[in-house]
């Protein structure tokens, strides 16, 4: 499956927890269709003692296995007219329903699903017994597949000698013709309640659970189209309410001010930096907030061991708990106090990072290779204290894109929960490959809702497109990108000085998004010339994805459609900057490569 595929996973990945809103889920068909097995083949999946059952009049209510406060609901068979039938159980008391046959759909199915689209309820098809129907079947090419009008698989989900769960290999092409175009957008699973593991089951599994997790997010939403795109808006930036502290301890003279400057790329003398050069004492705890994101921020606290901050009080002192991870940092050795604030750290489950800082300067005066120095350091260190060597960091904070800086940056990121980790990554700039990645998939949630948004207040007609997006947003998220992946001209300036490189050399290395205008007109023109927007929408299936999922948020998003091509343009250019990001630290790591040679010629 590529990278391209979509499914709900995409539309709640990395979106905040799960509230606690209730959700209620109603199984219902016609007397046979298997509505109890089915119920006890997806409990039986659960955790052990997950199940809760009660009878409520003719229906019988199950707590869901896997999600808090959702219910489903076995409807007693439809016996009556469908009008009289949903008068009678009250049907818009129900979130979510799943419509079963184990036939061919009749008037009885399609009349329910005309009445749950005009009450704005999502709805899934299942066909049962699929493997009796299997049995009986008088296909006689084996690979006959069910036509792909339902969700694509996330590639997260693939599963071993299976491509596409969406292929069952010898399900007669028929078999859901029988559905019609009217409902053809909604999916249709075809399962057996005898395996859980077999035909469509996983698939129905993966896309219910997630369908689930949707209406819980946005049961309190509304259905106004300004509100859902506050809502959105929201989403969108709720990583910059996120505080974030780091403390970082160190004896005088450790490198602590530069180190702080080199995380925040500012350099001595410019507003906001730390003062270096001073070798006095830390007597108080000093906060450096990040100048692209206050929330951030970055403490120098006062060494341990002193008369004025005993091990006694220390970690009371300084308020440890306050601090997301600490940054034990020494320009020497590490001594026995930074010993027993790491033992302490432990006992209180806080991360940290020992740093070894100024390694520029250690090389210079050793004739043992860099790499083979370094070792040795990390070798020492370990005799000191007990670490693993991948949890010692040898840095210069004059250069970061050089040993362990790269990879310190890495670590901290991912040491975080998932929206500390998207903020550290939307704001801490740095170039190497697997930071690259990380910043990649911290901006990929932003997709889908910035996407939803262009299509809702705001949006205008584009010509040669025809669709309807608010362009300013994609003029922000362009900005938004460029900057994260360290891009725009302020970055690129800096990065030049500091490989003393011609910027005109950077920038030529950004073939893909080089040459694009970040403004209202280049995204519109860039919008005509492109037509991945529309290839993505064909390809992944997406144009009734939030419709099928919650029919009043997608009503309120201007189309399907619409959804679909921002969202695949907006992917495209993730992509191209992403891409372009590698050129830039592909072309710095040459450089340093040819500068280490250099200096080992003159060395000779």
């Amino acid at each position: 499956m590529d990278d391209d595929s979509i499914s709900l996973v995409d539309l709640n990945d990395n979106i905040g927890d799960c509230p606690d809103a209730p959700v209620k889920v109603a199984i219902i068909g016609m007397p046979g269709v298997g509505k109890s097995e089915f119920i006890q083949a997806i409990l039986a999946d659960g955790p052990a003692g997950s199940v809760e059952q009660n009878t409520q009049g003719s229906s019988t209510v199950y707590t869901y296995p896997t999600l808090p406060s959702v219910y489903m609901w076995e409807l007693s068979a439809v016996e009556s007219t469908t009008d009289e039938y949903l008068t009678c159980k009250e049907v818009d008391k129900y979130d979510f329903f799943l419509i079963l046959c184990d036939t061919e759909f009749s008037e009885v199915e399609m009349g329910l699903a005309e009445q749950f689209s005009k009450r704005k309820k999502g709805f899934f098809f299942v066909r049962t017994k699929i493997d009796t129907v299997l049995q009986d079947s008088s296909t006689t090419d084996p690979h006959e597949t069910i036509p792909k009008t339902r969700f694509q698989k996330h590639p997260s989900l693939a599963m071993k000698n299976s491509q596409d769960l969406s292929i069952s290999g010898t399900l007669p092409k028929t078999l859901f013709q029988e559905i019609g175009t009217k409902f053809s957008k909604y999916p249709t699973f075809a399962i057996s309640n005898r395996s859980v593991s077999d035909f469509e089951f996983p698939k129905l599994k993966t896309n219910l659970h997630y369908a689930l997790i949707s209406l819980k997010r946005f049961s309190n939403i509304g259905s106004e189209a300004e509100t859902v795109k506050k809502y959105l808006e929201s989403k969108l930036n709720e990583w910059k309410d996120v505080k974030i502290n780091v403390g970082l301890v160190g004896e005088s003279g450790a490198g602590k001010s530069s180190f702080i400057n080199a995380v925040r790329s500012l350099h001595a003398g410019e507003e906001g930096a730390a003062e270096v050069g001073v070798t006095e004492t830390t007597s108080k705890a000093t906060c450096y907030p990040h100048p692209d994101n206050e929330n951030v921020r970055f403490w120098d606290l006062p060494g341990v061991g002193s008369s004025n901050f005993p091990r006694k009080t220390y970690l009371k002192d300084i308020d440890v708990e306050i601090y997301d991870f600490f940054l034990i940092i020494s320009a020497r050795r590490f001594n026995d106090d930074d010993r027993w604030l790491e033992m302490e750290l432990n006992l209180r489950k806080k991360s940290y990072f020992f740093v070894r800082t100024k390694f520029d300067q250690a090389v210079r005066g050793h004739t043992d290779k860099t790499d083979e120095f370094r070792a040795k350091i990390i070798r020492n260190i370990q005799s000191k204290i007990n670490i693993p060597a991948s949890r010692v960091y040898v840095i210069s904070n004059v250069y970061r894109d050089r040993f362990d800086f790269p990879r310190l940056l890495e670590d901290i990121i991912l040491a975080v929960p998932s929206l500390k980790k998207q903020s550290l990554a939307m704001t801490l700039c740095g170039y190497s490959e697997n930071l690259i990645e990380i910043k990649k998939d911290a901006l990929k949630p932003r997709l889908w809702k910035a996407a939803a948004m262009s299509g809702t207040v705001g949006a205008v007609p584009v010509p040669g497109i025809d669709l309807a997006v608010d362009l300013a947003i994609f003029v922000h998220e362009a900005k938004f990108y460029r900057k994260v992946f360290g891009l725009n001209e302020e970055t690129l300036c800096k990065l030049a000085k500091e490989y003393d490189v011609d910027i005109d050399r950077f920038k030529r290395a950004m073939s893909k998004t080089g040459a694009m205008s970040l403004t209202k007109v280049g995204i519109k023109s860039a919008l005509v010339a492109s037509r991945i927007g529309l290839a993505f929408a064909t390809k992944t299936g997406l144009t009734s994805v939030l419709e099928v999922v919650v029919p009043v948020i997608g009503s309120v998003i201007s189309g399907g459609i619409s959804f679909a091509l921002t969202y695949g343009f907006l992917k495209k250019m993730l992509d191209d900057f992403a891409s372009d990001a590698f050129s830039i630290y592909k072309l710095s790591a040459d450089k340093l490569v040819a500068d280490s040679i250099a200096t080992q010629l003159n060395v000779l």
